[in-house]
Protein backbone atom coordinates (compact mmCIF):
# COMPACT_ATOMS: atom_id res chain seq x y z
CA UNK A 1 0.00 0.00 0.00
CA UNK A 2 2.57 2.84 0.85
CA UNK A 3 4.92 1.90 -2.13
CA UNK A 4 1.26 2.03 -4.22
CA UNK A 5 0.82 5.42 -2.86
CA UNK A 6 4.79 6.71 -3.43
CA UNK A 7 4.04 5.43 -7.19
CA UNK A 8 0.85 7.51 -7.56
CA UNK A 9 2.69 10.73 -5.81
CA UNK A 10 5.35 10.08 -8.41
CA UNK A 11 3.46 10.10 -11.34
CA UNK A 12 1.29 13.00 -10.36
CA UNK A 13 4.55 14.99 -9.84
CA UNK A 14 5.50 13.54 -13.58
CA UNK A 15 1.97 15.09 -14.54
CA UNK A 16 2.99 18.08 -12.70
CA UNK A 17 6.42 18.76 -14.23
CA UNK A 18 5.08 18.44 -18.08
CA UNK A 19 1.84 20.96 -17.35
CA UNK A 20 4.37 23.07 -15.69
CA UNK A 21 6.87 22.93 -18.52
CA UNK A 22 4.49 24.05 -21.21
CA UNK A 23 2.44 26.98 -19.20
CA UNK A 24 5.53 28.43 -17.37
CA UNK A 25 7.52 28.78 -20.93
CA UNK A 26 4.75 30.71 -22.37
CA UNK A 27 3.99 33.08 -19.36
CA UNK A 28 7.64 34.11 -19.72
CA UNK A 29 7.72 34.85 -22.95
CA UNK A 30 4.45 36.14 -23.12
CA UNK A 31 6.06 38.63 -20.19
CA UNK A 32 9.57 39.34 -21.69
CA UNK A 33 9.82 37.83 -25.38
CA UNK A 34 10.04 40.71 -27.89
CA UNK A 35 9.20 40.22 -31.67
CA UNK A 36 11.99 41.43 -34.11
CA UNK A 37 10.64 42.81 -38.10
CA UNK A 38 11.87 40.49 -40.20
CA UNK A 39 12.68 42.38 -43.64
CA UNK A 40 11.41 42.19 -46.91
CA UNK A 41 13.59 41.77 -49.86
CA UNK A 42 13.29 43.02 -53.27
CA UNK A 43 15.13 42.87 -56.30
CA UNK A 44 15.18 46.03 -58.28
CA UNK A 45 14.61 45.78 -61.97
CA UNK A 46 16.21 49.29 -61.86
CA UNK A 47 19.16 49.43 -59.94
CA UNK A 48 19.93 45.83 -60.31
CA UNK A 49 20.68 45.65 -56.71
CA UNK A 50 18.38 44.19 -53.59
CA UNK A 51 16.32 46.54 -51.51
CA UNK A 52 14.57 46.18 -48.41
CA UNK A 53 11.90 47.42 -45.83
CA UNK A 54 11.38 46.38 -42.46
CA UNK A 55 9.40 47.81 -39.22
CA UNK A 56 11.40 50.45 -37.09
CA UNK A 57 9.46 51.80 -34.47
CA UNK A 58 6.22 53.71 -36.32
CA UNK A 59 8.41 54.62 -39.55
CA UNK A 60 8.77 51.70 -42.67
CA UNK A 61 12.67 51.69 -43.40
CA UNK A 62 13.33 51.19 -46.76
CA UNK A 63 16.93 50.74 -47.18
CA UNK A 64 19.44 48.79 -50.02
CA UNK A 65 22.38 46.65 -48.81
CA UNK A 66 24.90 48.95 -48.64
CA UNK A 67 22.35 50.63 -46.13
CA UNK A 68 21.45 53.60 -47.65
CA UNK A 69 17.96 54.88 -47.08
CA UNK A 70 15.16 55.71 -49.52
CA UNK A 71 11.99 57.71 -49.26
CA UNK A 72 8.76 56.33 -50.53
CA UNK A 73 8.23 57.37 -53.24
CA UNK A 74 12.19 56.52 -54.21
CA UNK A 75 11.18 53.26 -53.43
CA UNK A 76 8.13 52.53 -55.31
CA UNK A 77 10.17 54.07 -58.58
CA UNK A 78 12.94 51.27 -57.99
CA UNK A 79 10.37 48.67 -57.70
CA UNK A 80 8.03 49.60 -60.72
CA UNK A 81 6.57 46.09 -61.12
CA UNK A 82 5.77 45.41 -57.35
CA UNK A 83 4.27 49.36 -57.34
CA UNK A 84 2.77 49.88 -60.57
CA UNK A 85 -0.29 51.19 -59.60
CA UNK A 86 0.92 53.30 -57.73
CA UNK A 87 3.77 55.07 -59.78
CA UNK A 88 0.52 54.94 -62.77
CA UNK A 89 -1.48 56.96 -60.41
CA UNK A 90 1.39 59.71 -59.81
CA UNK A 91 2.00 59.16 -63.65
CA UNK A 92 5.67 58.08 -63.11
CA UNK A 93 5.43 54.72 -64.04
CA UNK A 94 8.20 54.07 -67.15
CA UNK A 95 7.19 53.32 -70.83
CA UNK A 96 10.10 50.92 -70.96
CA UNK A 97 12.83 49.17 -68.76
CA UNK A 98 16.08 47.47 -69.91
CA UNK A 99 15.08 48.14 -73.30
CA UNK A 100 11.41 46.52 -73.32
CA UNK A 101 8.36 48.64 -73.64
CA UNK A 102 6.28 47.82 -70.70
CA UNK A 103 2.49 47.75 -71.49
CA UNK A 104 0.57 47.41 -68.26
CA UNK A 105 -1.42 44.67 -69.44
CA UNK A 106 1.68 42.69 -69.68
CA UNK A 107 3.14 43.73 -66.39
CA UNK A 108 0.05 42.61 -64.81
CA UNK A 109 0.11 39.17 -66.22
CA UNK A 110 3.79 38.65 -65.56
CA UNK A 111 3.55 39.60 -61.77
CA UNK A 112 3.99 36.51 -59.71
CA UNK A 113 3.41 36.22 -56.27
CA UNK A 114 2.67 33.30 -53.72
CA UNK A 115 4.03 32.06 -50.40
CA UNK A 116 4.26 28.35 -48.75
CA UNK A 117 4.05 28.04 -44.81
CA UNK A 118 5.41 24.98 -43.11
CA UNK A 119 1.56 24.96 -41.97
CA UNK A 120 0.20 24.28 -45.52
CA UNK A 121 2.61 21.37 -45.97
CA UNK A 122 2.60 19.23 -42.42
CA UNK A 123 -1.26 19.80 -42.08
CA UNK A 124 -4.27 17.04 -42.04
CA UNK A 125 -6.47 17.37 -45.65
CA UNK A 126 -9.68 15.57 -45.94
CA UNK A 127 -9.31 13.33 -48.94
CA UNK A 128 -12.74 14.63 -50.39
CA UNK A 129 -12.25 17.45 -53.02
CA UNK A 130 -14.71 18.78 -55.72
CA UNK A 131 -14.07 18.18 -59.48
CA UNK A 132 -14.74 21.63 -61.15
CA UNK A 133 -15.60 21.12 -64.98
CA UNK A 134 -12.99 22.55 -66.77
CA UNK A 135 -14.59 23.17 -69.94
CA UNK A 136 -17.96 24.82 -68.56
CA UNK A 137 -19.15 26.39 -72.07
CA UNK A 138 -19.76 29.45 -69.60
CA UNK A 139 -17.41 32.47 -68.09
CA UNK A 140 -17.86 31.29 -64.70
CA UNK A 141 -16.95 28.11 -63.01
CA UNK A 142 -19.41 26.72 -61.41
CA UNK A 143 -18.78 24.02 -57.62
CA UNK A 144 -20.42 20.28 -58.79
CA UNK A 145 -22.67 18.59 -56.87
CA UNK A 146 -20.53 16.00 -56.01
CA UNK A 147 -16.97 15.33 -54.26
CA UNK A 148 -14.54 12.54 -55.27
CA UNK A 149 -12.28 10.00 -53.15
CA UNK A 150 -9.55 7.71 -54.48
CA UNK A 151 -9.26 5.27 -51.93
CA UNK A 152 -9.48 1.38 -52.75
CA UNK A 153 -10.47 3.38 -56.48
CA UNK A 154 -12.27 6.52 -57.46
CA UNK A 155 -15.48 7.27 -56.47
CA UNK A 156 -17.50 10.35 -56.63
CA UNK A 157 -20.07 11.20 -53.74
CA UNK A 158 -23.29 12.94 -54.00
CA UNK A 159 -23.50 16.23 -51.81
CA UNK A 160 -27.38 15.86 -51.67
CA UNK A 161 -28.18 12.45 -51.47
CA UNK A 162 -24.35 11.38 -49.77
CA UNK A 163 -24.46 7.99 -52.22
CA UNK A 164 -22.27 6.96 -55.00
CA UNK A 165 -22.27 8.00 -58.40
CA UNK A 166 -21.77 5.03 -59.90
CA UNK A 167 -21.04 5.52 -63.59
CA UNK A 168 -19.17 8.93 -63.28
CA UNK A 169 -16.99 6.96 -60.81
CA UNK A 170 -16.82 3.73 -63.14
CA UNK A 171 -16.04 6.65 -65.89
CA UNK A 172 -12.61 7.62 -63.77
CA UNK A 173 -11.70 4.49 -62.21
CA UNK A 174 -11.46 2.70 -65.10
CA UNK A 175 -9.23 5.62 -67.06
CA UNK A 176 -7.23 6.02 -63.93
CA UNK A 177 -6.86 1.75 -64.21
CA UNK A 178 -5.98 2.41 -68.08
CA UNK A 179 -3.19 4.54 -66.94
CA UNK A 180 -1.38 2.71 -64.76
CA UNK A 181 -2.72 4.35 -61.63
CA UNK A 182 -1.84 2.46 -58.03
CA UNK A 183 -4.30 2.83 -55.41
CA UNK A 184 -4.78 4.48 -52.88
CA UNK A 185 -3.91 8.01 -53.85
CA UNK A 186 -1.29 9.39 -51.17
CA UNK A 187 -1.92 12.66 -51.93
CA UNK A 188 -4.49 15.28 -54.15
CA UNK A 189 -3.20 18.73 -54.54
CA UNK A 190 -5.54 21.19 -55.88
CA UNK A 191 -7.42 24.17 -55.72
CA UNK A 192 -10.96 23.74 -55.31
CA UNK A 193 -12.21 27.04 -55.71
CA UNK A 194 -14.42 28.86 -58.26
CA UNK A 195 -12.58 32.05 -57.60
CA UNK A 196 -9.95 31.62 -60.55
CA UNK A 197 -9.47 32.26 -63.80
CA UNK A 198 -10.24 28.69 -65.46
CA UNK A 199 -9.19 24.96 -63.43
CA UNK A 200 -6.56 22.35 -64.12
CA UNK A 201 -8.38 19.82 -61.80
CA UNK A 202 -5.97 17.97 -59.61
CA UNK A 203 -2.28 16.22 -59.00
CA UNK A 204 -2.53 13.46 -57.49
CA UNK A 205 0.43 10.96 -55.53
CA UNK A 206 -0.44 7.50 -56.19
CA UNK A 207 0.34 4.73 -53.85
CA UNK A 208 3.62 4.14 -55.68
CA UNK A 209 4.46 7.62 -55.85
CA UNK A 210 3.85 8.49 -59.00
CA UNK A 211 2.69 11.58 -60.41
CA UNK A 212 -0.99 12.16 -61.94
CA UNK A 213 -2.77 14.98 -63.35
CA UNK A 214 -6.78 14.45 -63.48
CA UNK A 215 -9.17 17.10 -65.09
CA UNK A 216 -12.98 17.20 -65.73
CA UNK A 217 -13.52 18.05 -69.06
CA UNK A 218 -17.21 17.81 -70.53
CA UNK A 219 -17.54 15.16 -67.60
CA UNK A 220 -15.47 12.92 -69.20
CA UNK A 221 -11.92 11.81 -67.41
CA UNK A 222 -8.84 13.34 -68.60
CA UNK A 223 -5.66 11.24 -66.91
CA UNK A 224 -1.82 12.52 -67.98
CA UNK A 225 0.92 10.80 -66.29
CA UNK A 226 3.55 13.15 -64.97
CA UNK A 227 6.83 11.96 -65.44
CA UNK A 228 9.29 12.86 -62.44
CA UNK A 229 12.81 12.50 -62.33
CA UNK A 230 13.78 9.37 -60.34
CA UNK A 231 13.94 8.31 -56.91
CA UNK A 232 11.69 11.85 -56.03
CA UNK A 233 9.22 11.32 -53.27
CA UNK A 234 7.06 14.30 -53.32
CA UNK A 235 6.44 16.12 -50.06
CA UNK A 236 3.73 18.94 -51.29
CA UNK A 237 2.20 20.17 -54.07
CA UNK A 238 1.19 23.77 -54.97
CA UNK A 239 -1.36 24.34 -57.94
CA UNK A 240 -2.26 27.87 -58.80
CA UNK A 241 -4.10 28.47 -62.27
CA UNK A 242 -2.49 31.28 -63.69
CA UNK A 243 -3.44 32.81 -67.35
CA UNK A 244 0.30 33.24 -67.78
CA UNK A 245 0.13 29.84 -68.19
CA UNK A 246 3.89 29.20 -67.18
CA UNK A 247 3.58 26.77 -64.82
CA UNK A 248 0.71 24.23 -63.52
CA UNK A 249 2.19 23.61 -60.01
CA UNK A 250 5.45 23.99 -58.06
CA UNK A 251 6.32 20.55 -55.72
CA UNK A 252 8.19 19.98 -52.74
CA UNK A 253 10.14 16.83 -52.51
CA UNK A 254 11.25 15.27 -48.98
CA UNK A 255 14.70 16.27 -49.11
CA UNK A 256 13.45 20.18 -49.54
CA UNK A 257 14.34 20.38 -53.36
CA UNK A 258 11.51 22.55 -55.76
CA UNK A 259 10.70 21.80 -58.40
CA UNK A 260 7.97 23.30 -61.35
CA UNK A 261 5.95 21.34 -63.95
CA UNK A 262 5.70 23.78 -66.65
CA UNK A 263 3.23 24.15 -69.48
CA UNK A 264 6.03 22.80 -72.05
CA UNK A 265 4.40 19.57 -72.09
CA UNK A 266 4.67 18.76 -68.49
CA UNK A 267 8.45 19.33 -68.43
CA UNK A 268 10.00 19.32 -65.09
CA UNK A 269 12.15 22.21 -63.68
CA UNK A 270 14.31 22.09 -60.89
CA UNK A 271 14.82 25.45 -59.02
CA UNK A 272 17.60 26.80 -56.64
CA UNK A 273 16.33 25.35 -52.93
CA UNK A 274 19.99 25.62 -51.50
CA UNK A 275 19.09 26.63 -47.73
CA UNK A 276 15.40 25.48 -47.72
CA UNK A 277 13.91 23.71 -45.17
CA UNK A 278 10.49 23.13 -45.19
CA UNK A 279 9.67 22.31 -42.22
CA UNK A 280 10.85 25.74 -40.63
CA UNK A 281 10.84 28.28 -43.50
CA UNK A 282 8.19 29.80 -45.32
CA UNK A 283 8.69 29.97 -49.39
CA UNK A 284 7.72 33.22 -51.15
CA UNK A 285 8.53 33.11 -55.35
CA UNK A 286 7.69 36.47 -57.02
CA UNK A 287 8.33 37.26 -60.57
CA UNK A 288 7.80 40.40 -63.15
CA UNK A 289 8.47 40.36 -66.53
CA UNK A 290 12.69 39.64 -66.32
CA UNK A 291 12.99 38.06 -62.97
CA UNK A 292 11.90 35.38 -61.00
CA UNK A 293 12.96 36.30 -57.11
CA UNK A 294 12.95 32.79 -54.91
CA UNK A 295 13.12 33.72 -50.84
CA UNK A 296 13.23 31.34 -47.96
CA UNK A 297 12.02 33.24 -44.76
CA UNK A 298 11.88 32.13 -41.11
CA UNK A 299 12.39 34.04 -37.67
CA UNK A 300 16.54 32.93 -37.80
CA UNK A 301 17.36 33.76 -41.59
CA UNK A 302 16.20 35.60 -45.02
CA UNK A 303 17.05 34.55 -48.12
CA UNK A 304 16.75 35.21 -51.62
CA UNK A 305 17.92 33.75 -54.66
CA UNK A 306 17.20 35.93 -58.11
CA UNK A 307 16.98 34.02 -61.20
CA UNK A 308 16.12 35.17 -64.68
CA UNK A 309 12.91 33.47 -66.48
CA UNK A 310 14.52 30.43 -66.96
CA UNK A 311 15.80 29.95 -63.31
CA UNK A 312 19.44 30.92 -63.70
CA UNK A 313 20.69 32.54 -60.37
CA UNK A 314 21.59 36.18 -60.98
CA UNK A 315 22.31 37.13 -57.24
CA UNK A 316 21.60 35.94 -54.01
CA UNK A 317 21.04 37.42 -50.54
CA UNK A 318 21.53 36.07 -47.09
CA UNK A 319 21.05 37.73 -43.76
CA UNK A 320 21.03 36.06 -40.08
CA UNK A 321 18.56 37.71 -37.29
CA UNK A 322 18.22 38.23 -34.33
CA UNK A 323 16.03 36.60 -31.60
CA UNK A 324 15.04 36.69 -28.50
CA UNK A 325 17.70 33.86 -28.11
CA UNK A 326 21.08 36.21 -28.54
CA UNK A 327 19.67 38.96 -26.19
CA UNK A 328 19.41 38.94 -22.46
CA UNK A 329 16.10 37.10 -21.92
CA UNK A 330 17.19 34.60 -23.95
CA UNK A 331 20.09 33.87 -21.66
CA UNK A 332 17.74 34.01 -18.46
CA UNK A 333 15.56 31.32 -20.20
CA UNK A 334 17.81 28.96 -21.32
CA UNK A 335 19.09 29.24 -17.48
CA UNK A 336 15.47 28.80 -16.18
CA UNK A 337 13.98 26.22 -18.34
CA UNK A 338 15.92 22.92 -18.86
CA UNK A 339 13.16 22.68 -21.73
CA UNK A 340 10.15 23.80 -23.13
CA UNK A 341 6.84 21.74 -24.00
CA UNK A 342 3.92 23.12 -26.29
CA UNK A 343 0.67 21.26 -27.62
CA UNK A 344 1.02 23.52 -30.68
CA UNK A 345 3.78 24.66 -32.68
CA UNK A 346 3.75 27.77 -35.66
CA UNK A 347 5.12 25.22 -37.88
CA UNK A 348 2.29 23.09 -38.72
CA UNK A 349 -1.49 22.66 -37.62
CA UNK A 350 -1.14 19.39 -35.60
CA UNK A 351 -1.95 19.00 -32.21
CA UNK A 352 0.88 17.23 -30.31
CA UNK A 353 4.01 17.86 -27.98
CA UNK A 354 6.55 19.64 -29.42
CA UNK A 355 9.99 20.27 -27.15
CA UNK A 356 12.47 22.67 -26.89
CA UNK A 357 15.62 21.77 -25.07
CA UNK A 358 17.97 24.04 -23.56
CA UNK A 359 21.98 23.67 -23.23
CA UNK A 360 23.35 22.40 -20.04
CA UNK A 361 23.11 26.18 -18.36
CA UNK A 362 20.11 24.99 -17.14
CA UNK A 363 21.84 22.62 -14.77
CA UNK A 364 23.41 26.04 -12.74
CA UNK A 365 20.09 26.81 -11.68
CA UNK A 366 18.61 23.50 -10.80
CA UNK A 367 21.90 22.73 -9.13
CA UNK A 368 20.91 25.86 -7.01
CA UNK A 369 17.20 24.70 -6.41
CA UNK A 370 18.44 21.07 -5.69
CA UNK A 371 20.63 22.38 -2.42
CA UNK A 372 17.67 24.60 -1.66
CA UNK A 373 15.50 22.21 -1.17
CA UNK A 374 18.47 19.54 0.67
CA UNK A 375 18.34 22.62 2.83
CA UNK A 376 14.77 23.16 3.77
CA UNK A 377 12.80 20.17 3.28
CA UNK A 378 11.39 19.43 6.34
CA UNK A 379 11.38 15.29 5.68
CA UNK A 380 15.52 14.92 5.56
CA UNK A 381 15.24 11.47 7.24
CA UNK A 382 12.93 10.95 4.59
CA UNK A 383 14.08 7.77 1.99
CA UNK A 384 12.56 9.27 -0.75
CA UNK A 385 13.70 12.89 -0.71
CA UNK A 386 16.99 11.88 -2.54
CA UNK A 387 15.03 10.96 -5.06
CA UNK A 388 13.13 14.53 -5.36
CA UNK A 389 16.39 16.25 -5.41
CA UNK A 390 17.17 13.96 -8.47
CA UNK A 391 14.66 15.15 -10.03
CA UNK A 392 15.18 19.09 -9.24
CA UNK A 393 18.19 18.40 -10.74
CA UNK A 394 17.38 16.81 -13.64
CA UNK A 395 14.15 19.48 -14.30
CA UNK A 396 15.26 22.47 -12.50
CA UNK A 397 12.46 24.50 -11.52
CA UNK A 398 9.66 22.56 -12.94
CA UNK A 399 10.81 19.72 -10.42
CA UNK A 400 10.94 21.84 -7.72
CA UNK A 401 7.33 23.16 -8.26
CA UNK A 402 6.23 19.57 -8.60
CA UNK A 403 7.53 17.94 -5.79
CA UNK A 404 6.63 21.13 -2.88
CA UNK A 405 2.99 21.00 -4.17
CA UNK A 406 2.47 17.61 -4.46
CA UNK A 407 4.07 16.16 -0.97
CA UNK A 408 5.05 12.62 0.88
CA UNK A 409 2.21 11.27 2.69
CA UNK A 410 3.52 10.78 6.14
Amino acid sequence: MIFSAKLSRYLLVITAIIVVSIILPSFYSMLFYNSYPVPRVYFSPVSKDFLFNKAGGKDLLRYDREGKMYTREEFERLTPFFNYRQLLYREEMPDSLNGVALDIQDVKLNNVFYAIKPYDIFRYTIMLNPLIESAPGRPDLQMPHEFFRIAEKMEFINCSTNEVEAELSNLFNNALIENGFAFPAKNVFGNPSTRKPFDEGYLVVDNSDKLFHIKRIKNKPFIRKVEIPEGIKIDYIHLRESNLKEQYALFITDDNKIFIISYDNYRIIEIPSEGYDRKEMQLVIKGNMFYREIGFVSNKIVKTIVTDRNYKVIDTYEETLKTNEDYLVGDVSNYLFPFKLSLTSSDNLYVDFYSEISDLRFLIVSSLLAVFYLVFSRKRDNKFQLIDTIIILVTGIYGLIAVVLIKHES
